[in-house]
């Protein structure tokens, strides 16, 4: 099993598992580049939040 996270938000961009037939299979949905992550605007794979650490005395 492998799990693949970039920086930017943490964004989680792979999930790949083990399948029966001796391969892997992805089981994340993401993008292909980081430009298609810079230019996302919903967040998508992200673990971190837009507001993380800007809401004061939450």
């Amino acid at each position: 099993m492998s799990v693949k996270v970039i920086e930017y938000g943490a964004s989680l961009v792979s999930i790949k598992v083990p399948n029966g037939s001796g391969g892997t299979e992805e089981l994340n949905l993401g993008f292909d580049t980081l430009e298609e992550y810079l230019n996302d605007n919903a967040s998508f794979g992200r673990t971190v939040g837009r507001y993380a650490n800007r809401i004061v005395n939450a």
